[in-house]
């Protein structure tokens, strides 16, 4: 598939720069963009690199983008959705878990997502319908069914800006209920890694768990662990109500 390729491509062409720059960054070079979230000189400069590029291919493809302002995505019958650098305090840091992070919407259905893992050389992609992979291999959720089995994933966003409901009260009760947990820095490798290593995610109300704030940080709406045959939910409809949790 064309777009497919191209977004390949693309998200691995900006990772390559993204690397170069990981831990190396001056302070002026470091912005803030609001209490808690912070963007980069090269956050921006990825994005227009990546917006570039896919206009050039698709010329009549619309583009939202994480850093910059545009016209709302149910405004947009066709639209790449961006998220140059997602994972931008770990960048910064030079720890290796951020990501590029691309996804194609068409009529609100979000069909084709990429993220490329610059520090691990990785790819993930997924198509509507047709599945997630994981540098070619197919990916899929675990079978495991016993929480104490599972090994989870969380962000603390929505403690750190203040947001309420946040997910503490939900971490402090499954910490004694699942094998370990994990905290990359990066909701859209999180939620890659439940089709790979990881099953569940926990997060905050109201998004769905695996976000843990009230926007998702990375690609909106798309959620890839959908595509290997996991699905998102809500904290208040989760599969296992808290009342169902086996006791630590």
């Amino acid at each position: 598939m064309d777009m497919l390729h191209t977004m390949v491509a693309v998200a691995q062409q900006a990772g390559r720069i993204a690397q170069e720059h990981a831990g190396r960054l001056r302070r002026d070079e470091i912005f803030h963009k609001g209490s808690t979230d912070m963007v980069t000189r090269v956050d921006r400069e990825l994005e227009d690199l990546i917006r570039s590029e896919l206009a050039r291919a698709f010329p009549a493809v619309a583009f939202h983008g994480e850093e910059g302002s545009y016209d709302p995505l149910a405004d947009q019958p066709r639209v790449f959705v961006v998220d140059p650098l997602d994972g931008t305090t770990s960048f910064i840091h030079g720890h290796p878990f951020y990501s590029v992070s691309l996804a194609y919407r068409e009529a609100g259905v979000t069909r084709l997502g990429v993220v490329y893992l610059p520090a691990f050389g990785e790819t993930y992609w997924s198509v509507h319908g047709s599945g997630a992979f994981h540098d070619g291999r197919r990916l899929h959720v675990s079978d495991t069914a016993v929480l104490i089995e599972a090994l989870a994933a969380t962000g603390f966003a929505c403690v750190r800006a203040r947001l309420e409901p946040d997910g503490l009260p939900l971490f402090n009760d499954m910490i004694y209920r699942i094998r370990g947990i994990r905290r990359c820095g990066s909701a859209a490798i999180d939620l890659c890694y439940v089709g790979g290593p990881l099953r569940p995610l926990l997060g905050a109300q109201p998004e769905p768990l695996g976000h843990g704030r009230r926007r998702p940080h990375g690609p909106r709406g798309r959620r890839p662990c959908d595509r290997p045959g996991g699905r998102g939910c809500h904290g208040r409809a989760a599969p296992y109500r808290r009342e169902q949790w086996p006791a630590p």
